[in-house]
C-alpha cells in the first residue's frame, strides 16, 4: 500500500489517496504533522474508478472498478475516529498490442517443451489454435490487442490465460473486431458521419450515414436518400482514427503489478481440415505391397500459421480428454513401418503429431508424409456374391420361383490386409482413400483400383474393392424349386465360375439364404461355412482356362 500524508481538505484527501492506491497519480508533497502518542484513527476510503472515454476501437463501453483502502492516520482535529469517505476518479487503461499490430513486443522464447504456436486440426473443418506470447503489463487497467487471428474464429471459444502469475491477472472484457470483414461492416463504422457515394449512373450523394442494414440511408440537405447497395459504384469515406484492418481479439484486464507476463491465447476456428490418403504398390506376384501414406492439410481459416506445432486428430469428436498414452514397443517378426508422424491415443481418438515445426499459409493446402511401410502382406480375393439381398419379415417367405433364379454375375476383385505389426503395419490408420498401383511389364506403374477406408485400429482387417475381374465370370442357376407344405419349400442351386486366366484361382462364393427367416442347407458339393444365420461361404478352386461348380440344396420354413 502506498503511504500518503493528509492535506487540509478531507474530500481532496480521499480523491488523491484513491488515485495513489490505484497507481494512477503521483503522491503529493507531504505536510508537516505534529507527532503524538495517542492511538491513530483510521480512514476507510472507497474510490470508484471509471473510464469515461467514448466507445472506440479499443473500448466498447465505460469500465468501472472500485478500490477500497484502510489507512492509519496521525491525530488531527478533523479526524478523531474511524471515518468513511468516497471519491470518484477517472482512469485511462494502459494499451498493449500483441500479434502483428504496431508496437508489438518481441515474443520471448517459451520454456522448454512449450511451443509458441500450437495447432490441432480435426476431421470436421475445425481447428484449435494455442499461442503463447509475452506482454508488458502495467499495474491497474490494461488493454491487450491480439491481431492476425483467424477470420473464421469462433469468438465464443476464446480463452486468455496468464501463465507466470495467473492469480494476479483478471480479465474484465474480451471481444473480437474486424472492420474489413465486409463492406457493410466497414460502413457501419461510419454511421452518424458524413460520407459520399456515387452510383453506376454517375449520380453523387453526400450526407450523414444513418443505416446500412439493407440499403444505404443518407440524411442529405434535401432530406432522406435511400440508395441501393448493388447500384453504388464507389464510396467517399473520411479517415477513421481506429480502423481495425486485421481480425483482432481485444481484452480489457487488470494486473496487480507491472512487468512482463506470458499469456496463452486459445480459440477454435473453422476453415482448417485434413484428410489422409494412401498409395500402395502391389508386387508382380500380388502377395505383398509397399504403402506410403500422406496427409493433406488445408487452411482456409483466414490466418497463416508460422512454425506451428501441428497435431491432427482422427475420429468423430464428441468429448476430448487430456489422456496421453504412449505406444508400447513391440518386437515384431518383420520391421515395423517408419511413421513420419508420431501417433498416440487421445481418449477415444488418435492424435498424429508432426515432429517438426510446420508453416501453413492461408488459402493453401500442404501434403505431409504420414507413414511408410515397405513390405506389407496382402491377399488378393476373387469374390462372387450373386444372391439377392432383400429383408424378409418374420413369419413370411418369398415363394416366387423366378426371383434370383439365374443370372450372370461379375466377379469382384478385392485386396485384404491385416493391420498388424507382424504383417508389416500395426499403426492406427486414419480414414482416407487408398489407391493401388502395379508395375506394368512394359514400364511404369498403373492404377488398378482405389477404395475408401474408415478409421482402422491396429489388429483390424482392411478390405479394398479394386473392381471386377475381366477374365473370370460367375453364373447362378436354379436347378429345382418345390413347395413342401403350406409353410416350407426346398430349392437347389448351382454356382458356376469360368476362369479364362492362365493361372489357377480360388473364388470366394457368398450365398445369401434370402427366401425365409428359417433356412438350412441340407447338402452341398463343397464344404461351407455359415457366416451368420442367413449367409453361407464356399471356397471354390478353379483351374486355369477351366470352370468349376458348386451345387447345394436349402430348405426354408416359416
Amino acid at each position: 500500500m502506498k503511504k500518503l500524508q493528509l492535506g487540509a481538505m478531507g474530500l481532496a484527501l480521499a480523491l488523491m489517496l484513491a488515485l495513489a492506491v490505484s497507481g494512477m497519480a503521483q503522491t503529493p508533497t507531504p505536510t508537516s504533522i505534529p507527532t503524538t502518542t495517542e492511538p491513530s484513527p483510521t480512514l476507510i476510503i472507497t474510490a470508484t474508478i471509471t473510464d469515461t472515454r467514448p466507445p472506440t476501437a479499443t473500448m466498447v463501453a465505460p469500465v468501472t472498478t472500485t478500490v477500497t483502502e484502510v489507512v492509519s492516520l496521525p491525530i488531527l482535529s478533523a479526524v478523531t475516529s474511524t471515518q468513511v469517505m468516497t471519491a470518484e476518479v477517472t482512469a485511462t487503461p494502459t494499451i498493449t498490442a500483441i500479434g502483428e499490430s504496431v508496437g508489438t513486443p518481441a515474443p520471448q522464447t517459451p520454456p522448454a517443451g512449450e511451443a509458441a504456436l500450437e495447432l490441432t486440426i480435426y476431421n470436421r473443418n475445425l481447428g484449435l489454435v494455442k499461442e503463447v506470447r509475452t506482454v508488458d503489463l502495467q499495474e491497474g487497467l490494461n488493454e491487450i490487442q491480439h491481431s492476425g487471428v483467424a477470420s473464421a474464429i469462433d469468438a465464443t471459444s476464446v480463452n486468455l490465460q496468464a501463465l507466470d502469475a495467473p492469480e494476479s491477472v483478471r480479465v474484465l472484457e474480451q471481444f473480437y473486431r474486424y472492420d474489413l470483414a465486409s463492406t457493410r461492416q466497414l460502413l457501419s463504422r461510419y454511421e452518424s458521419q458524413r460520407i459520399g457515394v456515387r452510383t453506376e449512373s454517375g449520380t453523387a450523394y453526400t450526407g450523414t450515414l444513418l443505416s446500412v442494414q439493407d440499403d444505404v440511408i443518407l440524411a442529405t440537405e434535401e432530406g432522406l436518400q435511400v440508395v441501393k447497395m448493388e447500384r453504388i459504384q464507389e464510396f467517399a469515406l473520411p479517415p477513421l482514427a481506429s480502423l481495425v484492418t486485421q481480425p483482432t481479439l481485444i481484452w480489457l484486464l487488470t494486473a496487480e503489478e507491472s512487468g512482463p507476463q506470458r499469456i496463452r491465447v486459445t480459440y477454435l476456428t473453422g476453415g482448417l481440415d485434413w484428410q489422409a490418403g494412401y498409395n500402395a504398390m502391389l508386387s508382380a506376384d500380388e502377395e505383398v505391397l509397399s504403402l506410403i501414406g500422406w496427409v493433406t492439410v488445408e487452411n482456409q481459416s483466414g490466418a497463416s500459421y508460422q512454425d506451428a506445432r501441428l497435431k491432427l486428430v482422427a475420429g468423430d469428436i464428441h468429448v476430448v480428454t487430456n489422456e496421453r498414452v504412449m505406444l508400447k514397443q513391440v518386437e515384431a517378426v518383420r520391421a515395423a513401418p517408419q511413421p513420419a508422424i508420431e501417433e498416440r491415443p487421445l481418449s477415444e481418438f488418435h492424435v498424429y503429431e508432426i515432429p517438426r515445426p510446420v508453416t501453413l499459409p492461408d488459402r493453401q493446402a500442404k501434403q505431409l508424409e504420414f507413414i511408410s511401410a515397405p513390405v506389407v502382406t496382402a491377399t488378393k480375393v476373387y469374390l462372387l456374391d450373386a444372391a439377392p439381398q432383400v429383408p424378409i419379415p418374420a413369419g413370411t417367405a418369398n415363394i416366387d420361383p423366378h426371383f434370383g433364379a439365374g443370372m450372370d454375375t461379375p466377379i469382384q476383385v478385392r485386396l485384404e490386409i491385416t493391420n498388424s505389426i507382424e504383417n508389416g503395419l500395426g499403426i492406427p490408420l486414419a480414414a482416407g482413400i487408398v489407391r493401388v498401383y502395379q508395375e506394368d511389364p512394359a514400364g511404369g506403374a498403373e492404377l488398378i483400383g482405389e477404395d475408401r477406408i474408415a478409421h482402422t485400429p491396429r489388429g483390424e482387417e482392411i478390405d479394398l474393392a479394386l473392381g471386377n475381374a475381366f477374365d473370370v465370370v460367375g453364373e447362378r442357376t436354379q436347378l429345382n424349386f418345390r413347395q413342401l407344405g403350406e409353410r416350407s419349400l426346398e430349392e437347389t442351386l448351382r454356382i458356376t465360375v469360368r476362369n479364362h486366366k492362365e493361372r489357377d484361382i480360388v473364388v470366394r462364393v457368398i450365398e445369401r439364404l434370402f427366401r425365409a427367416e428359417d433356412a438350412e442347407i441340407l447338402e452341398a458339393s463343397q464344404d461351407w461355412t455359415m457366416l451368420d444365420a442367413h449367409t453361407a461361404r464356399f471356397l471354390l478352386p478353379v483351374q486355369a482356362n477351366a470352370q468349376a461348380s458348386i451345387t447345394y440344396t436349402v430348405e426354408y420354413r416359416w
